[in-house]
């Protein structure tokens, strides 16, 4: 369901989308990963004031640095201030495509409310969202204010917030005008393809309670070939170092692809143990072939689960901590009595596993067959 315009309507937009999403979420008797480490605590009232304050004098800098655009590692120069313009194409005002409650993702992290905007400064050519992530146009004007609200319903469900894409570094005004209303301490968890540029990266440090980024590639080539992105290492490299120098608490995320584990997954394991001792890495098995990548060779298919084991391995023989995915289900006031007949699961690796479910739910279960192994 595609955000609507602000004002009362969009807010009740909104929180239907969510509502149904809970709905959805009902058949679903999720059974929780026993490996979960504890949610990152809520920011208490002097945190949450500084955050809001940060968040308020940043976005006027962010905005006059429109102007000659060098918000990300790419540098255009160019005047997004009266619209579109350079790599990522994006206007001034964010948009937004979705607005959703994540039940899975990194423990400590979820159950986390994710702000979806339009555009993005990388190109990848596996990307699950490239409709949007590559036309900076589709959705709504973010509305700050009622998405904000939205969040600050959503806190007793919820561990953290998280703005995606796309990539919200080419947002970065409109993120942190949203960041500065949010009026309750939830967690904000900044979540990055981690090609930020140095000027914009202390506009954020003040206010990213968690750093979640991406490390796509371990060579300059793949990254090239894969996201047309240039000097990419370097770029990512310095994030991620400047994160370190910050203190902020870190965790790594890396997408396992078909035939990219020497070439990728090596060498980020073998720089994360010399340079991020103290933080995590957490490992993504669930590629499909989606986008340019169904047309690729070497991407045209999905990991194996002698790969995923494979990479668990390398990663461990690094001594790098490896950051475990949760799932936690609704809260008990949104499990409806029909739902227990259903026994449903999703597992560390992401596959899907079910001892009973009603008739629309098999049916659902059936139709993503081809992308998800169902156990039954």
């Amino acid at each position: 369901m595609a955000a609507r315009r602000t004002t009362n309507s969009q807010s009740r937009a909104t929180q239907n989308y969510i509502t149904d999403r809970v709905i959805f979420s009902r058949a679903w008797r999720v059974k929780r990963d026993m490996n979960a480490t504890h949610p990152i605590p809520p920011l208490d009232a002097g945190r949450l004031s500084a955050r809001r304050q940060a968040a308020r004098r940043n976005a006027a800098i962010a905005t006059d640095m429109m102007a000659e655009c060098r918000l990300c590692a790419r540098d255009c120069g160019v005047d997004r201030s009266h619209g579109p313009a350079g790599a990522c194409a994006a206007p001034a005002q964010a948009r937004m495509f979705d607005f959703s409650v994540d039940w899975s993702g990194e423990a400590g992290l979820a159950p986390c409310a994710i702000v979806s905007l339009s555009g993005c400064n990388l190109s990848c050519a596996f990307c699950i969202v490239a409709r949007e992530s590559q036309n900076a146009l589709l959705g709504e004007p973010l509305e700050a204010s009622a998405v904000a609200a939205c969040i600050d319903q959503q806190t007793p469900q919820i561990q953290s917030f998280s703005v995606l894409g796309g990539e919200p570094t080419i947002h970065l005004p409109s993120v942190l005008d949203l960041v500065s209303q949010v009026s309750v301490g939830t967690p904000f968890v900044w979540k990055t393809n981690a090609c930020a540029s140095e000027a914009a990266l202390p506009l954020i440090a003040d206010v990213a309670d968690v750093v979640l980024a991406d490390f796509k590639f371990g060579n300059d080539a793949c990254a090239r070939r894969l996201a047309a992105f240039p000097r990419y290492m370097a770029t990512v490299q310095m994030n991620l170092r400047f994160w370190r120098e910050r203190g902020t608490p870190l965790i790594v995320r890396h997408l396992l692809m078909p035939g990219h584990l020497d070439c990728c997954l090596q060498p980020i394991v073998d720089w994360m143990a010399r340079e991020l001792p103290d933080a995590t890495l957490s490992l993504m098995p669930g590629y499909r072939p989606t986008h340019r990548a169904a047309s690729m060779p070497d991407l045209a298919r999905r990991i194996r689960p002698d790969e995923t084991q494979r990479a668990t391995d390398m990663v461990r023989a690094a001594g790098v901590a490896l950051h475990p995915w949760v799932t936690s289900p609704p809260p008990a006031a949104a499990v409806a009595p029909a739902a227990e007949a259903d026994d449903i699961w999703i597992d560390a690796t992401g596959c899907i596993h079910g001892l009973a479910a009603n008739g629309p739910l098999a049916a659902c279960l059936r139709n993503l067959q081809k992308e998800f192994h169902v156990g039954a």
